[in-house]
């Protein structure tokens, strides 16, 4: 009898980042992605906010939607082979809170190039308060593999033996160790920010001891363990020796830097109320008042796609903003 795969809670800002698929051995063994913190992913749960939802390609029975969370958005697929759910993600209006239980699929367009996304096998609409114990529990299991990941980096030859004695579960040590082998330049301190990200949402407030977003906790380490003179550009061993932040440019592509100003972005939001209608904001209008408020338009851009990745503002249609 097939095992059926138990759906994981992933963060978007940890699953999108994902760039290696496995499969265990034997005839009929399910394919999982492997995350940078190690989860491995065959089926995943996702609650969050429906931004959008559009048929795509030229026969029209295939849909795309985006799910966001406050770390990023999920891109869903569903088309005729999943009828039932694929007729109801089609008819919810969005913005709305979303439950989605779904398969990982991989797209690879060349070699080592890969793209993930998500088969829905399930969708219904829930509430405010599911969506927020969603990311409460997964921020707890990310913290859990955020700490594996970080004692397996630092060992000279990460073992699950090693780990084990660390207290972390068999199956939580060896996605560990198997991510720390995969992923052989992994900035850590990213999805520290990350986490801290999501927390703060829930509780802007919240004290959150070693989460703090000018952490970086972890240093990269190369596949062979071996220790390198010096550290090269973009190394955060160079960050936290100089005491500095990374620029955007040297961050990795899947870790972009995010505006973290409240003001900027209630400003913002301000500012799409005021000029929402029928149609919603301009977006370009919007940019307009921000930089007359003393933003630059990089900023603003940056302050709203922060908006729409937590899931408080969507676009109703291309270049207009409403709020959620």
């Amino acid at each position: 009898m097939i095992r059926r795969e138990t759906a994981k809670r992933v963060f978007a800002g940890e699953y999108n980042a994902s760039r290696i698929e496995m499969k265990d051995e034997g005839e009929g063994s399910p394919s999982y992605v492997l995350t940078p913190l190690g989860e491995k992913v065959n089926r995943i749960f996702i609650v969050g906010v429906l931004t959008d939802v559009e048929p795509v390609g030229e026969s029209g029975e295939l849909y795309r939607a985006r799910i966001s969370d406050p770390t990023g958005v999920f891109s869903l697929y569903s088309g005729q082979y999943q009828a039932e759910v694929t007729d109801a993600l089609s008819s919810i209006e969005p913005p709305a809170y979303v439950a989605v239980v779904g398969k990982s699929r991989v797209y690879e367009p060349e070699p080592g190039q890969i793209y993930v996304s998500v088969r829905p096998e399930a969708v219904r609409v829930v509430d405010e308060n599911l969506r927020n114990y969603w990311v409460l529990e997964t921020c707890k299991l990310t913290k859990k593999r955020l700490g594996a990941m970080r004692e397996a980096a630092l060992m000279e030859s990460p073992s699950v033996e090693e780990m084990v004695k660390l207290s972390y579960s068999p199956e939580l040590a060896a996605n560990a160790c198997k991510a720390v082998e995969c992923y052989d330049e992994l900035d850590l301190g990213y999805y520290n920010s990350m986490l801290a990200d999501a927390i703060n949402y829930l509780s802007p407030n919240a004290q959150i001891e070693n989460l703090k977003r000018d952490e970086r906790i972890v240093i990269r380490q190369p596949i062979d363990r071996k220790k390198n003179d010096a550290a090269p550009i973009g190394h955060p061993e160079t960050f936290e020796e100089s005491g500095t932040e990374p620029t955007k440019e040297q961050l990795p592509a899947a870790a972009p830097v995010t505006p973290d100003n409240e003001a900027e972005e209630t400003r913002i939001l301000s500012i799409i109320s005021e000029l929402g209608g029928e149609r919603g904001a301009a977006w370009d209008e919007v940019v307009e008042r921000g930089m007359d408020g003393g933003l630059d338009r990089f900023a603003v851009e940056e302050v709203l796609t922060s908006l729409m990745d937590k899931g408080l503002i969507y676009e109703p249609t291309l270049g207009r903003l409403r709020r959620a």
